[in-house]
């Protein structure tokens, strides 16, 4: 923010210098420097024809005889073969650019979070740009917001082919310059407006207004520390600095009531893996990390960067394998996308299973919620909750004879 803010001051102080610069030429008439150029055309230099012109109160046909009289013509220059190969000035009078694609990501790093949050795509942009101020472009204009909630872009503006020309003329008093833009387009604007847009809208307003108008942060940077002689002197940090700790974008909390370890599967919508189909053996290679009961342990699929350095729109999926103490490993479960989604896991191997007793499976939720503006938290619990509405705790023991003993202990 603080450097958006610095580039438009400094659009206003590039003004004024401007202003300043041509102070000289404001006192003439606003089509004066269209005269010189006429005159200048006739091979006269331009000082000349300022003189003539300031002479004769700008009437072009006297000042035009008074240069005939009076001013040397600007001979025609003369090129030599042996001089034709060397260093030449270059002259241009317009800039062209063409080119398939233009795209522009805005990334939100307000905060919390460090992700995509708008990007402006120019497909066949053809861009031409006059020395005199005419220009002209066409494109296939389109605007895309991404959905942190599913992990995706959606298209704000579908692809919309428009054509669009500006030129400089004289403002009506004859005192400045109006810039006149004409959009010429056959196409119809269709633009998607939907509750998850507005509340991006919403929630990324209040962050950036809250972090620029926030100057308890600038506060809490200031520091008084003791002299050696004693007296209190104040350090102050300088404007605009922060230091930010890196956006981990996952963060998995363990409600299970026992331990458990989780391991993470990046793959592509066509080369899913399904794990349950997996050898045993090879799920144990995987580098499992414990999260202990009630604890929140933070995790990222990608090493270490920031997201803006990758391509957002190459699709994958992120998933999860999760075992729990005593269960077999359940999974892959797709984390991207914000829900509740379950899966059925199978106590481990005892000697009752050996037996011919197979013992029942458990139900395990895993919650995928955000977690303040960007971060998905994934909760991973039991699909059965007991809540006490009791006045005094209430102690509850499970039996099964299959399973280990195990016991909870509910406060009201």
């Amino acid at each position: 923010m603080k450097m958006f803010q610095q580039i438009f001051e400094s659009l206003s102080k590039q003004r004024e210098v401007a202003k300043q610069a041509s102070s000289k030429e404001s006192s003439h008439p606003a089509n004066f420097q269209a005269q010189v150029d006429k005159l200048s055309a006739l091979g006269f230099h331009p000082s000349d024809c300022i003189h003539a012109l300031e002479e004769f109160c700008g009437r072009l046909d006297e000042a035009a005889i008074w240069l005939t009289h009076n001013a040397q013509p600007i001979p025609a220059p003369t090129v030599r073969l042996q001089d034709q190969g060397g260093a030449s000035a270059i002259n241009f009078h317009s800039i062209e650019i063409k080119t398939g694609s233009v795209n522009i990501c805005v990334i939100d790093d307000c905060g919390d979070c460090d992700v995509p949050l708008l990007e402006v795509s120019l497909v066949h942009l053809s861009l031409k740009q006059d020395y005199l101020g005419k220009g002209s472009a066409g494109c296939s204009l389109s605007v895309d917001y991404y959905n942190r909630a599913l992990s995706g872009w959606e298209p704000f503006l579908e692809p919309w082919k428009c054509e669009a020309e500006w030129d400089k003329s004289s403002s009506r008093d004859l005192t400045g310059e109006r810039l006149s833009i004409s959009l010429k387009t056959e196409n119809t604007v269709n633009v998607n407006i939907t509750n998850t847009l507005l509340d991006l809208f919403h929630m990324v307003k209040n962050n950036w207004t809250s972090d620029y108008y926030n100057r308890e942060r600038l506060e809490g940077e200031n520091s008084i520390v003791s002299g050696e002689e004693g007296y209190k002197a104040m350090v102050v940090s300088p404007q605009g600095y922060r230091q930010r700790s890196p956006f981990i974008p996952f963060a998995l909390k363990n409600e299970t009531g026992c331990d458990l370890s989780f391991a993470t599967l990046t793959a592509s919508p066509d080369s899913i893996a399904d794990m349950e189909n997996k050898d045993p053996n090879k799920m144990e290679e995987r580098e499992w990390v414990h999260v202990p009961v009630g604890s929140i342990v933070p995790f990222s699929f990608e090493e270490r960067g920031k997201q803006r350095h990758r391509d957002m729109h190459e699709m994958k999926v992120h998933q999860l394998l999760v075992r729990v103490d005593g269960w077999q490993p359940v999974g892959p479960v797709t984390v991207d996308k914000v829900g509740v989604f379950f899966r059925l896991a199978s106590s481990e191997p005892t000697t009752s299973s050996s037996l011919g007793y197979v013992p029942p499976s458990a139900r395990v939720i895993i919650a995928v919620t955000l977690d303040g503006s960007a971060r998905k938290l994934v909760t991973i619990r039991s699909a059965l909750l007991l809540s006490n509405y009791l006045q005094c705790p209430v102690d509850i023991r499970l039996e099964n004879n299959a399973l280990r003993l195990g016991g909870m202990w509910l406060e009201n």
